[in-house]
């Protein structure tokens, strides 16, 4: 019971009420007691190991068990787990399992393959093969699987000729050969009282021609190849023939002149003769000849039976002789020609090295001269080479060249509103070397033109022209965009204007200038 006090419930009293009566049957005698039931197993795998080239991994067996609680007198399943029995190390395999190479090995063979006509030639494909092995590795041992023959080179090499090994009979030279004499009665003749009667002696010759025969090797059908092969060879009769006494003369040769002629070759050739002065140039005489042959025939005879007959006729050269057709004069060469002599030209000076004698600075100054070499080439003289010869040298005495001099430096840019604004640095010399006096901030626009004067000067016919450059900003830096040349002098004349006497002007300042350099 409970009482509420300023809104807090506070506890008054309690006891215990019954609710309901209820007859409990007293607990059986196995409850609460539990108990494991083992079920079927299996194995799983576990973790990888590398031992050397082996591969092993983990192999553990698990069996699958049920835990029971008895709750008065029925059994209850608990809980259910896998429990490791076993574990045991298993070689899968080796590091180098299942992998394949293929092996090259030193065995070669030459297969042929198609053939080829090219021309009267029979080529045939060879081909080079190499036997290269497949190996697979099983658990660290390289098993063979399969060979295999590899095509390395091709080569088409020559086999035959299209004509090869056919063979032909070739005729070769011709002879007589003489056999027996026969004598033979002819027709009769009175001399006087007495009756005569010809008796005519003959002799037996016989015509042989050698016949030859050949087989041809490779293509080659000519014996200087020396790849003919005779077969065999014998001599061949062509005819028979009964042929009368020769004549005492017979079968005699001699040669006999004819006649001769002159006849123009092309050949010519040039020959330098005298030499001969003309003012400074020396001329030679160039005369050209061509060649002119004496020819003249010359017949070969021949006896048959008391009868000269002609064989053949020739042009024999009997000699020669170089006729003049052309005489020349050829300009040779100048009286002064290569000739060499040397020429001075203008001075100049030039400053050298530095050098401190107590409180004074002396800078070295030389003085040169300009010489050149000329070379005499056919009467005119051109220059070979030039040089500066040194005259002499002095030591002057004189302060740092660039002492007391100024100049301006660019820095950094600013910005301030919509203008651009740069540094501009002063700077002065002061014995070499250069020391801050002042700076300022000066505005630059980019993008504005403006035109300039220069110092240089042209003249061109009765006008003076002088340079006019025009500049264009780049962000604070004038670089050069064109330039052209303006007309500042009046025609000549007329009275000198303001131009012309600026010009006088620099003209005096540039010669004091130089007098100033000289000193």
């Amino acid at each position: 019971m409970y009482r509420d006090y300023n809104s807090h419930w506070r506890r008054q009293r309690a006891y215990w009420h019954t609710i309901r009566n209820q007859w409990i049957r007293k607990r059986h005698r196995d409850h609460g007691k539990t108990k494991w039931i083992w079920r079927h197993s299996q194995w799983r795998w576990g973790g990888h190991r590398w031992r050397g080239h082996w591969l092993y991994r983990l192999k553990i067996l698990y069996r699958y068990r049920q835990q029971y609680r008895n709750y008065n007198g029925s059994w209850r399943n608990i809980r259910n787990q896998w429990v490791s029995i076993r574990r045991v190390w298993v070689k899968l395999r080796h590091r180098y399992h299942g992998r394949q190479q293929w092996r090259w090995t030193g065995h070669y063979q030459w297969r042929h393959n198609r053939w080829q006509w090219r021309g009267h030639w029979l080529w045939r494909l060879k081909t080079q093969y190499r036997l290269r092995k497949l190996y697979r590795n099983v658990h660290g041992h390289w098993r063979l699987k399969r060979n295999q023959w590899i095509a390395v080179r091709h080569r088409w090499i020559k086999i035959r000729h299209r004509y090869h090994g056919r063979t032909q009979w070739r005729w070769g030279g011709h002879q007589w050969r003489w056999g027996r004499y026969r004598w033979q009665w002819r027709q009769y003749h009175w001399f006087g009282h007495w009756l005569k009667r010809l008796r005519t002696q003959y002799r037996h010759r016989k015509l042989y021609r050698q016949r030859t025969l050949y087989r041809n090797y490779n293509g080659h059908w000519r014996a200087k190849y020396r790849r003919w092969h005779l077969v065999r060879a014998y001599w061949h009769t062509m005819r028979h023939q009964w042929v009368k006494q020769r004549h005492r003369y017979h079968g005699r040769t001699q040669w006999r002149w004819g006649s001769h002629f002159w006849r123009w070759s092309k050949h010519y050739k040039s020959v330098w003769r005298q030499h001969q002065w003309r003012g400074n140039w020396l001329y030679r005489l160039k005369t050209r000849y061509r060649r002119k042959t004496l020819y003249r025939y010359r017949r070969l005879y021949r006896n048959h039976n008391g009868h000269w007959k002609l064989v053949r006729r020739i042009r024999v050269v009997v000699r020669h002789q170089w006729v003049a057709v052309h005489n020349r004069w050829v300009r040779i060469r100048h009286r002064h020609h290569n000739h060499k002599r040397w020429r001075w030209g203008r001075y100049k000076y030039r400053w050298g090295r530095y050098q401190r004698r107590g409180n004074w600075i002396y800078r070295l100054k030389t003085l040169y001269r300009h010489r050149s070499l000329y070379r005499n080439v056919h009467g005119h003289w051109r220059v070979v080479r030039r040089k500066w010869v040194t005259i002499r040298h002095n030591w002057v005495k004189l302060r740092h060249a660039h002492h007391g001099r100024t100049k301006h430096r660019w820095g950094r840019t600013q910005r301030r509103g919509k203008s651009m604004y740069r540094l501009k640095i002063l700077l002065k010399n002061f014995k070499g070397k250069w020391r801050h006096q002042s700076h300022r901030w000066v505005k630059i626009r980019h993008g504005h033109f403006k035109w300039k004067w220069s110092g240089k000067l042209h003249r061109r016919g009765g006008k003076v022209y002088r340079l006019r450059t025009l500049f264009k900003n780049i962000r604070g830096l004038w670089k050069k965009i064109r330039h052209k040349w303006h007309v500042v002098a009046n025609r000549p004349g007329k009275k000198p204007c303001d131009c012309c006497r600026f010009l006088k002007a620099l003209r005096r300042i540039s010669q004091v200038r130089s007098k100033r350099h000289r000193r």
